[in-house]
């Protein structure tokens, strides 16, 4: 098993280059309406994300993808880089 590191609230944000108030307000809109995925379960208050689930949403998004995909699992993922990268395409996409 390989453990991941999980996104907090903070991080997810500078993610998607949103403040933590627009997020909280539109997180259950994005989920409804976008399939943004949900924060994983059993952890309290704190709310954490799954990078791979976060990866595969971004994806879909910016249209790189039509469904789930299967991510490899590397030693160390830069999944942070990736993510940026694919945030980018998405905000590039929207204009």
């Amino acid at each position: 098993m390989t453990l991941r590191r999980l996104l907090t609230t903070p991080e997810v944000c500078r993610l998607l280059n949103v403040t933590p108030d627009w997020f909280y307000r539109n997180r259950l809109r994005l989920q409804r309406e976008q399939g943004f995925p949900t924060p994983l379960p059993g952890l309290g208050r704190d709310m954490r994300w799954d990078p791979r689930a976060l990866e595969d949403w971004l994806d879909r998004v910016s249209g790189r993808t039509q469904g789930p995909t299967t991510v490899e699992v590397q030693s160390e993922p830069d999944w942070e880089a990736e993510l940026e990268n694919r945030i980018q395409l998405v905000a590039s996409s929207d204009h």
